[in-house]
């Protein structure tokens, strides 16, 4: 944005910004002068151009990507003047993850952001993957679902979903191209896609697998921007799981 005071109303607070949108830290400003300078910068753009304001957020977590030394453009999720979180980019709108990674992940968003206390984030996380590790939740928040995006037979590379959706054909059901593949990886010997299973099916789940490959990705990178990192969960609750005996 090139207008007469855009620098000075701008100078150190830009958080993030891509191509179509842009995070400011008020510092000393107020909302009233937001309010202004949005004023003073559509007067000065052409008449089908408009520069909007999507609201003010008291307090947020813009969330890196692996290799990113700065916040993601679109992972974030910022607390409103009414209480609401409001979500972009996390694992809790996406399909493909299980509802127990996805649940951990809003939560943990909650406490933080709602209740602004990152220890006892930690701390539920800490008590879920206890829960996780004793078997102690529910086979159905265990469920991942995969869209099959080509018939069975083209599949070159046997992702978890293929194996299961032929396990599926043979037993009968009516699977192919565009059908949601929801299965559970249980417990047992062999890889990932030996045991994955018909979610119907199932009577168990990994551990190991929902821990290490669905809950802690699901929060770690929330963690690392308060100051926690993936050892530091890990180191907690492993250090709970031993004097628990």
């Amino acid at each position: 944005i090139e207008v007469e005071d855009t620098h000075k109303f701008f100078a150190n607070y830009v958080l993030v910004h891509n191509t179509d949108s842009v995070f400011i830290a008020l510092g000393d400003k107020t909302q009233e002068d937001a309010a202004e300078f949005l004023k003073k910068v559509n007067e000065t753009l052409p008449s089908l151009m408009e520069l909007e304001m999507d609201g003010y957020y008291p307090r947020g977590i813009f969330v890196m990507k692996k290799g990113e030394d700065e916040g993601a453009k679109k992972k974030y999720a910022l607390l409103d003047e009414k209480g609401k979180i409001k979500i972009a980019g996390f694992e809790t709108v996406r399909g493909d993850w299980s509802a127990i990674a996805k649940e951990t992940q809003k939560e943990v968003l909650r406490i933080i952001l709602v209740e602004d206390d990152v220890k006892k984030a930690v701390t539920y996380v800490k008590d879920i993957l206890d829960d996780v590790k004793d078997g102690k939740i529910d086979l159905s928040k265990m469920v991942l679902k995969k869209r099959l995006t080509k018939n069975i037979e083209d599949y070159s590379a046997i992702g978890p979903h293929v194996n299961v959706a032929k396990r599926m054909v043979k037993r009968g059901d009516a699977v192919g191209a565009g059908s949601d593949i929801k299965y559970v990886v249980q417990g047992g010997t062999g890889n990932i896609g030996d045991k994955s299973v018909p979610a119907d099916e199932a009577v168990s789940y990994d551990a190991e697998y929902y821990t290490d490959n669905q809950i802690i990705p699901a929060v770690e990178r929330i963690f690392l921007a308060v100051g926690y990192d993936k050892e530091d969960l890990t180191k907690i609750h492993k250090q709970k799981s031993l004097g628990d005996f």
